[in-house]
């Protein structure tokens, strides 16, 4: 007979009894702390490696008429420093004359146009080089009735092209906004990082290209703004130089972030959506410093920006709608003149930063909702607005068409969060109208990588007590109108509990389980707050007994306490849900990637120490030096790296002499998910002869990364002035079967 668990009574009081303490939000009418141009602001990037099909189905649906971004930016971030955006005369259909490179340039016929290419530093062809060109992009803005941001090739290109470029749009009439010289060029991924005559990029030799660009593009049409330089940061680093020797040709400064790459909890991913306001700061003082006449001319513009730079789940998840809110309400107060965010589509195997799927409906993500809850319910005249209280409330006001919306964001992934809105010290009483991005309206499944659910931010009515209360679901951004009485809402739909889950998982790492309240249909519903119970059976536990759900969808973590099949059972108002998920039994093996038979093995390897070849394995001869890597092992070999559970590796030490503190630390490197450390080998534990140790993946949102994988670092860990040497050998992956 099944056992049946629940968590004691004592436990389901502490769960219901953990309020949070109150926030009070005060909203000043008659203070406007700025004002901003909301189109511009919610702009986006837009790539070459667009097809038509997908051009064509943003220009004919709903997407962008909700969104309406204002500026687009193109041709496609690094794609321009590389992009001859016009192909006459050198390119005819797929054909292109090479003979037309010389001396390092392409002889391009400026008289007439055709589709573009790509080509490096040495003017070698890239094997791709877009489904569509140029010319396709600027007709599809021009159609939306938005503007460009035109990034123009510094790298690779000269400033006739730039120019010619300036020309041929003008005749055309293709609105542009910016022209934006260079991208990201102090980076040495870049094309045009190392310039034709070796030296590596500098804010000196930037300053002297874009003088170059920008008297030619202005000699075509003075009334243009161009700036620069795009940097891959808020460091700007080219900035200095730039402002110095060219800050009369300089209309706006132009940055890049990606600022959320931890991986400590939301909490810490929010903290990090106020970095805007440190690099605003920043490149303020810039301007004031190096160019003071100039300080209230200069604009400043963020041309890429998303909640992280690796493209895992935490781009698109339920946590990437509220974060994104908050962002941009951080540029605004901020004063961020534009921005885009990067991109409308790229997704990887975890997510991706496109803010809408490649699917046929373009499905919307996480992002979108943002952007469209901010164009679609806010104003762009930021009111004072001030919070007391707890933390882990933030919240924006600005003024609209006939009165005050109020942006409230709980960032608490699993509490509500108590409110008090006031205007001007005075209580806000009444059923307002409000609308609403949380997991009702948006979920992300993990498993599958794509949306449960996407749908516009609910609208839904509050009623706000005598005292100004109201309740803010967990993890949500929802703007309340201050002065507009919430309209007859639609009668209630019958709610059913669900319980959406995987119906498999290993044995082995905990998972995790979404109560969900959805109508007759399966559409997700306002669940209000419907107290329910949690019971297990079979080999699984959850980590609580009793939710109050405050949304659609409410996450408990199932952790398997063995093998076998398993029910999750929520009861709850006279309704239940049953869920069964089958617990398998993980099977290990061994694969050795790098076992150092051949002395050729030890050259693909990285590291600040002294590496031979001897015996058979790699010998590691530690010296003084910066930092605390090891070695790094960079070039992996053919694996299926989706099985990836660990690392395994045989050491031997040789005369070492080492603090005994000293350990040596084991990291894993993926696109997804840059820094998985998977654990330490204390130092004291080696010996003269050989000993194998395996590391497995101690977090399981780690094994969502490791089809990108593609670096293993280890570490010495506080030995810095440790002597002696260490043998490796027979290193490789655990693999998860």
């Amino acid at each position: 007979m099944m056992r049946m668990r629940c968590v004691s009574v004592l436990l389901m009081l502490a769960v219901m009894g953990s309020a949070r303490g109150e926030t009070t939000v005060d909203v000043s009418p008659e203070v406007v702390i700025c004002e901003v141009d909301l189109p511009r602001l919610l702009g986006t990037n837009a790539g070459l490696w667009y097809t038509p099909r997908q051009l064509e189905a943003l220009r004919t649906g709903e997407r962008l008429r909700v969104w309406r971004p204002g500026l687009i930016r193109i041709p496609g971030g690094s794609w321009g420093d590389e992009l001859v955006w016009n192909g006459h005369g050198v390119r005819q259909g797929n054909s292109i004359d090479v003979s037309k490179y010389v001396d390092g340039r392409w002889q391009v016929d400026f008289s007439g146009y055709a589709p573009g290419f790509r080509a490096d530093a040495r003017g070698r062809l890239s094997d791709f080089h877009g489904h569509v060109d140029v010319k396709a992009m600027h007709e599809f803005i021009r159609d939306l009735g938005g503007s460009a941001i035109v990034t123009v090739n510094a790298g690779t290109g000269t400033p006739e092209m730039a120019a010619e470029w300036v020309r041929w749009a003008k005749a055309n009439a293709y609105p542009v906004a910016y022209w934006e010289i260079g991208n990201e060029l102090e980076g040495e991924w870049e094309q045009g990082h190392r310039r034709p005559d070796g030296r590596e990029m500098t804010g000196e030799i930037y300053a002297e290209i874009y003088l170059a660009f920008a008297k030619a593009m202005k000699a075509v049409d003075p009334s243009i703004k161009v700036g620069g330089p795009a940097a891959s940061n808020d460091g700007v680093v080219l900035a200095p130089a730039l402002l110095k020797k060219a800050a009369e040709w300089v209309d706006f400064i132009s940055y890049h972030t990606y600022p959320a790459n931890s991986h400590e909890g939301p909490a810490k991913l929010f903290a990090e959506a106020d970095s805007v306001r440190h690099g605003m700061q920043k490149v303020r003082e810039l301007i004031r410093e190096h160019a003071p006449a100039r300080a209230d001319e200069i604009e400043i513009g963020i041309t890429e920006w998303h909640v992280g730079i690796h493209e895992g789940a935490r781009t698109v998840n339920e946590i990437s709608g509220p974060w994104c809110a908050k962002w941009i309400g951080r540029m605004a107060e901020s004063g961020v003149d534009f921005a885009n965010v990067w991109d409308l589509f790229s997704a990887t195997a975890q997510g991706g930063h496109g803010v809408l799927g490649k699917d046929e409906s373009l499905t919307p993500r996480g992002p979108y909702w943002a952007l469209a809850l901010w164009q679609q319910e806010m104003g762009g005249r930021l009111l004072r607005c001030e919070t007391r209280g707890a933390e882990g409330v933030v919240a924006f006001a600005t003024a609209t068409e006939g009165g005050m919306a109020l942006l409230l964001i709980n960032e608490s992934e699993e509490s509500p969060a108590p409110v008090r809105v006031q205007i001007s010290g005075s209580p806000v009483v009444g059923t307002l109208e409000a609308h609403e991005l949380s997991t009702s309206s948006y979920l992300w499944n993990s498993r599958t990588n794509a949306p449960v659910w996407s749908r516009p931010p609910v609208m839904r009515s509050h009623t706000l007590d005598r005292m100004g209360g109201l309740i803010l679901p967990a993890l949500s951004a929802t703007v309340l109108h201050l002065n507009r009485a919430a309209p007859p809402m639609a009668s209630g739909r019958t709610a059913r509990l669900g319980i959406f889950a995987p119906e498999r998982l290993a044995a082995d790492l905990p998972g995790d389980a979404w109560i969900t309240l959805l109508d007759a249909s399966g559409n997700p519903v306002f669940g209000g707050e419907h107290g329910v119970m949690i019971e297990t059976t079979g080999p699984i536990e959850v980590d609580r007994a009793m939710q109050t759900l405050h949304r659609a969808a409410t996450r408990v973590r199932v952790r398997p306490t063995g093998v076998g099949r398993g029910e999750i059972i929520v009861r709850g108002a006279g309704l239940e849900a049953r869920h069964g998920i089958e617990l398998k039994r993980v099977s290990w093996r061994t694969e050795v990637l790098w076992n150092f038979a051949q002395a050729d093995s030890v050259k693909k390897l990285q590291s600040p120490h002294t590496l031979s070849h001897r015996e058979g394995a790699l010998h590691v001869a530690l010296t003084p030096v910066e930092g605390n890597r090891l070695v790094v092992f960079n070039e992996l070999p053919a694996c299926d790296k989706s099985k990836i559970g660990g690392f395994t590796v045989k050491l031997r030490a040789e005369g070492l002499e080492a603090p005994a503190e000293g350990k040596i630390g084991v990291v894993l490197q993926s696109k997804a998910r840059q820094w998985m450390p998977l654990g330490e080998i204390p130092l004291a534990d080696l010996t003269d002869g050989w000993s194998t140790r395996e590391l497995k993946v101690p977090d399981p949102d780690y094994l969502d990364a490791m089809p990108d994988v593609y670096a293993v670092i280890l570490l010495l860990q506080g030995a810095g002035d440790a002597g002696g040497a260490l043998a490796i050998d027979d290193a490789g992956f655990l693999m998860r079967d």
